[in-house]
This record gives structure tokens, C-alpha cells and sequence, in this order.
């Protein structure tokens, strides 16, 4: 049976780190994340994928409940009161989604 050249070590870390039981830097959500998107699935590559994620759901959650807020006011009215309404929660659900992703990673 062939052997496979170890590459700067690679298998000996990794067969380290299998015995030690410790993950691999770069696991889990971070390179499911990057791996969706087609970043770079290395420590550094994960966490700017990650980043632009969350934060392009904080941005969608504060843009539609704007939106939201606007269509409200124009269909009746009121301006500004529900779009300073729709702001304000859309800003405070975009951080609640960013904190809850935080944490589940």
C-alpha cells in the first residue's frame, strides 16, 4: 500500500490533534459558512465570510422594517412615525439575530 508524502507535516498535526481530541482550527459554523459561500476555508478565510453574512442580515432586517415603516406612513399619512418605528425594530432584530448567531458560533 502507497503512502501518501506528509506534506510541512500536516498529517502528524492532524493525527495529533484526531488523538488529543481537540477540533481543528477553522471548524464547524465558520467553514460551513465560508464553504457556502466559496471563501477560503482557513482560519482566516472563515471569519470575513462569517462577517459579511451577519452583517448583511442585520442590514435586510433594518432595511425591509423601514421599508415596512415607509409603505405604512405612505398608505396612511403618518409620516415619519412608522418608519421611525419600522427603523427602530428593524435595528433592534438585526442585532438580535447578529448576538443570537454570535453565540450558536
Amino acid at each position: 500500500m502507497a503512502r501518501f508524502r506528509d506534506r510541512d507535516g500536516e498529517l502528524s498535526a492532524l493525527e495529533a490533534a484526531l488523538r488529543n481530541g481537540r477540533p481543528q482550527p477553522g471548524a464547524g459554523l465558520e467553514r460551513d459558512i465560508a464553504q457556502s459561500v466559496g471563501a477560503p476555508t482557513g482560519r482566516r478565510g472563515a471569519r470575513p465570510a462569517l462577517a459579511l453574512l451577519l452583517t448583511t442580515g442585520a442590514a435586510a432586517a433594518f432595511l425591509s422594517f423601514g421599508g415596512v415603516g415607509y409603505a405604512v406612513d405612505w398608505w396612511r399619512g403618518t409620516s415619519p412615525w412608522f418608519l421611525l418605528v419600522g427603523l427602530t425594530v428593524g435595528i433592534l432584530f438585526g442585532f438580535y439575530n447578529l448576538v443570537a448567531s454570535l453565540r450558536r458560533s
